[in-house]
């Protein structure tokens, strides 16, 4: 097992410390919304939620108070503002659904999946109305591996292939298409949203705050307090390979659901992953953990993945969403195994949630200026580092400082 942060592939060096200004400043909440959010390619979903022409998506974008409509066309995947032409109200109220044609309930302005304006009722009472002038607003669109992004942004400054750089190839292979959601999980919680994402992108805090679930599974006895293992440092995202416990004390439950007859008589679904996964083909691997800035986090697993959003409210307010991706249950046993990863998750996440908005609190008395950090929390280092790049190059004076630093 490796249990020194390798640093392959930083362009650059950056604190291993992090400013509490920065997850309580409304200021710099707004700086950083438009910097790194607006003005940056966003992961919104899956293709496998519209399969067929017509299917739709709706995306509440709680930091720009922006709603997208998402639709599979015969022209193939467009997105637009969800907003109607006429007074502004949406034009697609349903998280999803399947249209023909989108009618704002307001007024009945009607709408095709290609976002031209079709009908007006009482047309003849608007003076000089051109319909070819009052579709939908388009936003950038692009795919990769199946997942959805946006941009909200009037011009983009990279296409997603480059701003992906050398992530994008990383999943080539992987099985993602056949595996589906079996869980999600969707919380306001009284947190900023580096605090919560933070929490992810570090095993540090694994065996305090998560000893009675998850932590036998990762720490092992030459690793007790969850130092990670290879990185890739991929300016602005950034993966890391993570090793489990090879001798876990499993309870009698995860006994039997490790054993012969979870799945009864049926034999292994063939599955395929990333040549890139497990880079370092150690044989307690458990997953890669993908860090998409700025707030996606996709842990691959041999068989399965799970994603994290950590969208941005407030200073001191986001919400977490998650999902569960896999194959459906075979049988009674494939069925109560992911039941029960279901329950340690949910109180895992529980356990995290408490911890975020506590350290919220603190962080908004004002009483620290700043927090150090170790080399197992150099993804957290990374985030927030990526982030006051951005806000760098305003000429913010409130990220300036010095500390300790990793480099290449």
């Amino acid at each position: 097992m490796q249990n020194n942060c390798q640093l392959i592939g930083v362009d650059d060096a950056f604190p291993l410390r992090i400013t509490s200004e920065s997850m309580r400043s409304p200021e710099y909440f707004r700086k950083e919304v438009d910097l790194c959010f607006v003005k940056n390619w966003i992961l919104v979903g899956r293709v496998e939620e519209i399969p067929e022409a017509g299917s739709y998506i709706t995306k509440d974008l709680p930091f720009g108070h922006a709603s997208i409509l998402i639709v599979n066309t015969k022209n193939g995947i467009k997105g637009f503002r969800n907003i109607c032409r006429h007074r502004g109200n949406k034009i697609a109220c349903a998280a999803a659904g399947q249209a023909r044609a989108f009618t704002c309930t307001f007024h009945g302005w009607t709408y095709d999946c290609d976002g031209k304006l079709r009908g007006v009722p009482d047309e003849e009472a608007f003076l000089d109305l051109d319909k070819a002038r009052l579709g939908l607003i388009p936003v950038h669109i692009d795919t990769w591996n199946g997942f959805i992004f946006v941009h909200l942004g009037n011009e983009i400054p990279a296409p997603l292939k480059e701003y992906l750089g050398d992530l994008y190839g990383f999943f080539n292979g992987f099985d993602f298409d056949k595996l589906n959601v079996t869980w999600s999980f969707k919380t306001e919680v009284e947190a900023n949203w580096k605090i919560c994402f933070d929490g992810f992108l570090e095993q540090y805090h694994f065996a305090f705050s998560h000893r009675t679930t998850v932590a036998n599974t990762f720490l092992a006895p030459d690793n007790r307090f969850g130092r990670l293992g290879w990185h890739q440092w991929w300016d602005p995202h950034c993966v890391c390979s993570i090793t489990g416990n090879p001798s876990p004390r499993r309870p009698p439950i995860g006994k039997v659901l490790g054993g012969p007859n979870v799945a009864g008589s049926l034999p292994p679904e063939p599955f395929v992953i990333s040549k890139n996964m497990n880079p370092t083909q150690d044989d307690n691997w458990e997953l890669d953990s993908v860090m998409l800035f700025p707030n996606f986090l996709i842990q691959a697993h041999p068989k399965s993945y799970n994603v994290w959003w950590f969208w941005p409210v407030s200073a001191t307010k986001s919400v977490f969403e998650y999902r569960r991706y896999e194959r459906a249950a075979r049988n009674a046993g494939e069925r109560f195994a992911q039941e029960y990863y279901l329950s340690l998750v949910r109180d895992t996440f529980l356990q995290d949630l408490f911890a975020f908005e506590h350290v919220q609190q603190s962080i908004s008395s004002g009483a620290i200026d700043e927090f150090p950090l170790s080399l197992s929390e150099a993804r957290v280092a990374y985030l927030h580092h990526q982030v006051n790049k951005r806000l760098a190059r305003e000429h913010d004076p409130v990220i300036e400082g010095e500390g300790d630093v990793c480099s290449s």
